[in-house]
């Protein structure tokens, strides 16, 4: 995976919005000045002069639908998560053969929820090995899952597909591990059965940077749901693998700055247009420490 920087339209967008907000802030400044000199001289009227903080009206159907979607998506992936589901017969397969099975969100009402999660530490060290679940699998295969289910994922070809879910999977699993860690409060990496890899002697002390460190930046903005199924959708778009084919690139490429503009469109309308071109910058800030962490993590994984 390479290092993913904000894409030039996207970046332009975000100076030029806190440029024009700093000018309205000095042109303010200025009439006040100009007023306290010269008092008597006429500004304009209050129509012509006013300016009101500008916020985007977000009510177009598409895009709304868009998202909906995406959120539809992952409460599905977040119920079987915390099921229990357990896809024992993909935990040494290859990507392909993921592919080619029909998606298991369809059938969530298979599973429920433990009603003993979380377990405490003691009834995690009496927990039977079979019984313990591998979360970095389950969670890498819910993203296979998510991804799978994509409107432009099947224009890709099968060897795009692939190369696609094996370089963009284990930034999406430390995005999904680290805001739902975030999202139960915790302060570090924390899983739905009450599993913390902080609990276990396996995992050394000079790991726990990761294990730790990995929810900070969405802990820090504090990301909405929102955002990070919008950050994960553009994490899917966002391979540049030279194995992708010129037609899988040009059909990624889209799809990225549609995702990208939708998250800028849904933040603006929420927050304002300069706020929510921070505020934009700031989730961006979010997938660049991803891919630090993913990397991080790859290191890790080959020492077990």
């Amino acid at each position: 995976m390479t290092t993913f920087f904000p894409h030039l339209y996207e970046y332009c967008r975000v100076i030029s919005l806190l440029e024009e907000n700093n000018f309205r802030k000095s042109g303010d400044e200025i009439q006040k000045r100009g007023r306290k000199r010269f008092p008597n001289v006429s500004y304009g009227c209050p129509q012509e002069t006013k300016i009101t903080k500008c916020f985007l009206t977000f009510n177009q159907d598409n895009e709304s639908k868009d998202i909906g979607f995406l959120k539809y998506l992952e409460i599905k992936a977040e119920n079987l998560r915390e099921s229990t589901y357990n896809p024992l017969k993909f935990y040494n397969v290859t990507i392909e053969t993921i592919l080619k099975t029909r998606t298991e969100l369809s059938n969530i009402n298979k599973y429920e929820k433990p009603l003993n999660w979380p377990l405490s530490y003691e009834q995690l060290m009496q927990t039977k090995s079979l019984e313990i679940k591998h979360w970095i699998v389950i969670d890498a295969i819910l993203c296979i899952e998510i991804a799978k289910t994509l409107p432009f994922f099947c224009k890709l070809s099968v060897q795009d597909q692939q190369t696609l879910l094996r370089t963009t999977t284990l930034l999406n699993t430390c995005l999904t591990e680290a805001y739902y860690s975030y999202v139960a409060s915790s302060d570090v990496l924390i899983f739905p059965d009450g599993f913390a890899p902080t609990m276990s002697p396996a995992f050394l002390t000079s790991h726990n940077d990761f294990f730790i460190g990995v929810v900070e930046p969405l802990k820090r903005i504090k990301m909405t749901k929102e955002e990070y199924i919008l950050l994960k959708t553009i994490i899917f778009c966002s391979s540049k693998s030279d194995e992708i084919s010129v037609e899988g690139k040009e059909i990624l490429e889209k799809e990225f700055h549609r995702y990208s503009r939708l998250l800028l469109n849904y933040i603006q309308a929420k927050y304002g247009n300069a706020p929510g071109a921070v505020r934009y910058s700031q989730i961006l800030s979010v997938m660049e420490a991803m891919i630090y962490f993913s990397q991080k993590r790859k290191r890790i994984l080959c020492l077990f």
